[in-house]
């Protein structure tokens, strides 16, 4: 079984669970299974040389925080590019946006936080696994679970659609339960 053909497969029913949602455990459950799809598609865009959703987003902060914006005559006047931010300051940007983006995928895959010291090559606990347990410190009061399954079904969704499919596997080979997931505006119209 190819990957290619697992990930859309997660989609749609990361798609079905979001749609029939009774409670915030099948949000939480769309969340993992997009991820995962996720995960296998922003490498291969990457190999691809083409944009995730995540670095569009990112390129989007950073077009806007360029750009100068004033009012003019009752009116709102921005010139892009008027203050140009260096690479190591997109790069920063590009990180924080991603890590934000991801944020309750990667909580809800693991507990705790571990990291790895190039220099001494060891790996240490950041954050113990047993107090990273209340979902409140991700996702702060408010915590929507259906926001953030939406947001990682669509990113998701529009990734594998930007992926170029030039090896065995086609998509138009795919189901078309899955197929109308992949080609849907809004989530519901999939399932009507």
């Amino acid at each position: 079984m190819n990957k290619l053909e697992i990930a859309p497969n997660m989609l749609y029913r990361a798609a079905k669970s979001y749609i029939e949602a009774q409670d915030d455990f099948d949000y939480i459950q769309a969340i993992i299974l997009a991820g995962s799809a996720m995960y296998i598609c922003e490498p291969l865009l990457e190999e691809q040389g083409r944009p995730t959703q995540a670095r569009e987003r990112a390129d989007r902060i950073i077009k806007l925080r360029e750009a100068c914006v004033k009012m003019d005559n009752n009116k709102l006047k921005i010139t892009w590019d008027a203050k140009l931010l260096t690479e190591r300051n997109k790069e920063h940007i590009r990180c924080v946006s991603r890590v934000e983006d991801r944020k309750v995928y990667n909580a809800l895959k693991h507990s705790g936080i571990f990291r790895f010291d190039k220099k001494t090559k060891t790996r240490y606990t950041e954050k113990k696994a047993s107090d990273d347990l209340e979902m409140i410190d991700i996702l702060g009061e408010n915590l929507d679970f259906r926001t953030a399954a939406e947001d990682i079904i669509i990113d998701a969704i529009q990734d594998y659609k930007n992926l170029d499919f030039n090896g065995k596997f086609k998509p138009y080979n795919l189901g078309i339960e899955i197929r109308r997931v992949l080609d849907c505006i809004f989530l519901e119209d999939a399932f009507g």
